[in-house]
């Protein structure tokens, strides 16, 4: 997988993503524009009439990605890295200028340019998260000081500078972070189908070429979307609550851990089979969840 680049888009629904569609391509087409233009194109032919979703994507997504997502007609989110010049005023500024002014209160500091050369009109916001206290350590148990640490380290303390379609005028500053913060869902499937140790192993694969990767990656999603079903199955007959650590009343594990439990302990393994018989509208249970995540976002504001 080392040599192959995954491009996903994915439905946040509470926890995980659902894959809509994905493709693999070489490592040699990274960011590849004409790459990005066709699956965009493609995933239009698959959603239903009239769709218009809210594509949101990270930092490695720049500004031709987002202009042609604007030209399909549908809004974005976005975040701008250190790197890139942004114009909130009339003058050009470097973004880490622009991080100077940030608060742990998101706030919008109004619309305005995005890339100098390549100039997009974007909605920007600007926070800077208080630290969560992570470390990185080593097996031995100290901290690590390994170049990517490191890296991590000093990305974690960039505040964030997210950009959104103009046509998300209307949402407040708490809202668009929100709506950012859905990626999360997206990159926790990924670690999902990589562990060796929590989730499918794709990362013991030994395959490097992009088209053996093609038919191992929807095969790891395909059994993702098969444990969601089973744990949100759980979940309506009230199964995790047998399963929370202590007595917390939060629920605590995401739907495709608790259906990996259910089918490693023997006294659970069982009730699988009523559990997949009681699967039905999946339809239903994935609007509801996603439904359910855009009404937070309102609320946030």
């Amino acid at each position: 997988m080392s040599r192959s680049r995954l491009l996903r888009a994915s439905l946040p629904v509470g926890g995980r993503a659902l894959t809509l569609y994905e493709e693999v391509h070489p490592q040699a087409k990274l960011n590849n524009r004409l790459v990005h233009i066709r699956f965009l194109k493609r995933l239009a032919e698959l959603l239903p009439p009239g769709v218009a979703p809210i594509i949101v994507a990270d930092a490695a997504f720049r500004v031709p990605f987002h202009r042609a997502v604007e030209r399909r007609g549908w809004r974005w989110v976005g975040r701008v890295r250190g790197r890139d010049f942004v114009r909130l005023s009339r003058r050009w500024a470097s973004c880490t200028t622009v991080f100077r002014r940030a608060t742990a209160t998101p706030r919008l500091p109004g619309t305005g340019d995005w890339v100098r050369s390549n100039a997009l009109r974007a909605l920007f916001v600007l926070v800077n998260h208080p630290p969560q206290g992570r470390r990185g350590k080593t097996a031995a148990g100290k901290r690590s000081r390994s170049k990517k640490a490191v890296a991590a380290a000093r990305n974690a303390k960039e505040p964030w500078l997210p950009v959104a379609s103009p046509r998300l005028a209307e949402r407040t500053a708490k809202q668009i972070v929100r709506l950012h913060r859905q990626r999360m869902q997206i990159e926790e499937a990924f670690r999902d189908m990589k562990s060796r140790h929590f989730g499918a192993g794709l990362e013991r694969s030994r395959s490097r070429s992009a088209g053996r990767c093609a038919v191992l990656v929807p095969i790891a999603s395909l059994a993702a979307f098969a444990l969601w079903l089973i744990g949100t199955a759980a979940i309506e007959r009230g199964l995790d609550r047998h399963l929370r650590p202590g007595s917390r009343k939060r629920r605590v594990y995401s739907r495709p851990f608790l259906a990996r439990l259910l089918l490693t302990l023997e006294d659970y393994r069982p009730l699988i089979g009523d559990l997949s018989a009681a699967i039905e509208n999946i339809a239903r249970w994935a609007a509801e969840h996603h439904r359910a995540l855009l009404a937070e976002s309102v609320a946030a504001g």
